[in-house]
């Protein structure tokens, strides 16, 4: 029963994460792997998180372990768009960031960077068989014949972590780009990796990687029950859309990066919302009046 139990707990702390790297020269690279949690679960972050440096052919070159300090644990704030509603309560979520710095010199293909970690969270609605489906994190660094010293664009702000069923919800998941390079938005399909038995694989898994597999009625545009659905501008990332059933729903934004039209890599970030009934915020208190 004990090895039951911790295995669940252990399952089910994973909310959500993306990585991210900006170019610093002389082929160095900062990357950075951001992690969410569930406040509420008795898993802490790991202390460290094995990333895989492989080659377009998908060959494992080295594996990085970073370590990260207790101090950078950080809280997500709850971000509710519409001021006549409460905040849902009972929501908490935490963030790490992992930071290193590698030097990646010219490779043609690129190198691809790769974290996996299980599990979801097992009330997601949308997807299947969440508790026993892990994720994958991964970025590309181009190939030098299409650009050198790349960084990818950055999130303004963080993850929405909660919605109030039948109220209309708007949030901008815009980025910013240091290269200054045009960006493209787009409803992403998350990616699957590490089991149960092997939470923290080290080394990851070479690529390519699997999405999740949709639940009856989602899909990669439809990944949130809403009326009217959500929309995400391509241009500006603005998401918008009125959620109309309560639950966890796996969620995933993808950004592709383009210079002079040709694209040259994208990030992701993969996050679990909680849609819940929100309490009114509003109260009919006004003074009475004299002619």
């Amino acid at each position: 029963l004990f090895l039951m139990v911790s295995q669940e707990v252990r399952a089910t702390h994973l909310v959500g994460g993306t990585m991210t790297y900006s170019c610093t020269g002389n082929n160095n690279y900062l990357v950075t792997l951001t992690v969410y949690r569930d406040c509420f679960s008795a898993t802490l972050f790991d202390n460290q998180a094995p990333v895989g440096i492989f080659n377009s052919a998908g060959t494992l070159l080295s594996t990085e372990l970073i370590p990260f300090s207790a101090n950078a644990v950080d809280s997500v704030p709850v971000l509710i768009s519409n001021p006549c509603v409460l905040s849902p309560p009972n929501v908490c979520i935490e963030k790490i960031e992992y930071q290193f710095t590698v030097n990646l010199p010219p490779l043609q293909g690129g190198y691809n960077l790769v974290y996996q970690r299980c599990c979801r969270n097992n009330a997601a609605v949308n997807i299947v068989n969440p508790q026993n489906t892990g994720s994958t994190y991964f970025v590309h660094i181009p190939d030098p014949g299409i650009v050198t010293c790349n960084s990818t664009p950055v999130f303004n702000n963080p993850p929405p972590t909660a919605m109030c069923t039948n109220y209309q919800f708007d949030y901008d998941l815009s980025a910013t780009d240091a290269d200054g390079d045009s960006l493209y938005y787009s409803f992403g399909e998350p990616y699957s990796g590490a089991t149960p038995g092997q939470p923290a694989p080290n080394p990851p898994s070479s690529p390519p990687y699997n999405n999740v597999i949709w639940n009856p009625g989602y899909s990669v545009n439809y990944q949130i029950d809403a009326n009217p659905q959500f929309t995400l501008d391509p241009f500006t990332g603005y998401l918008s859309g009125t959620p109309s059933a309560v639950g966890y729903y796996t969620f995933s934004v993808n950004i592709k990066e383009y210079r002079n039209g040709v694209y040259i890599s994208e990030i992701y970030r993969d996050f679990l919302l909680t849609v819940a009934s929100c309490q009114s915020n509003t109260v009919a208190n006004f003074k009475a009046q004299t002619s």
